[in-house]
């Protein structure tokens, strides 16, 4: 289960102190800090081996890359947990505080024990913990929905994976970057 505490890592010279550190049973550190995009915007890092690494930032070809993994050897329940995140993205509100309270009470997926035990098989395929991706989800979701909540990149990427058509298309929406 994962320990959430307020926040006391730091990036950018030490100027920005995390308003969440979620530390995961599988040794990473899942961190919120405030963005700059909107007034209520956060920005993700994790840094794995309990602490001891370098912050990174979470890109969405990096889920969507394990997922791919996770669904080539388990189908069936990869697309049941990417229903899920679908059905998680339409109740996802955008955050009207960015406070620790405001952010953990967002969480629902990742808070839920009988969930993550459930999809724990999936742990065996790809390179992150389902624990991981679950919390990771649902903090893009929240991220995204707060900085513009008819966004939809998201959306789209789950859909992709879903279809499990283009290659082609799946990575490039994955990869966009509004440029």
């Amino acid at each position: 289960m994962a320990l959430y505490n307020r926040g006391s890592n730091y990036i950018k010279g030490y100027t920005l102190k995390s308003i969440v550190d979620i530390e995961l049973e599988c040794g990473i550190t899942l961190s919120v800090f405030p963005g700059a995009l909107s007034p209520n915007d956060i920005l993700l890092k994790y840094k794995e081996h309990r602490g001891t690494g370098r912050f990174r930032t979470p890109k969405h070809i990096h889920w969507v890359i394990d997922l791919m993994l996770k669904r080539e050897h388990n189908k069936a329940l990869t697309n049941e947990l990417l229903m899920a995140f679908n059905s998680q993205w339409e109740k996802t509100i955008p955050l009207i505080s960015r406070d620790y309270e405001a952010v953990i009470n967002t969480l629902s997926l990742s808070t839920d024990s009988e969930l993550l035990e459930k999809y724990s098989t999936l742990n065996s395929y790809g390179y992150y913990n389902i624990d991981f991706i679950i919390h990771l989800m649902e903090l893009l979701m929240l991220q995204e929905k707060t900085n513009y909540s008819e966004a939809y990149m998201f959306k789209n990427v789950i859909n992709e994976l879903l279809s499990g058509n283009d290659l082609f298309k799946l990575i490039s929406t994955a990869t966009h970057n509004g440029r």
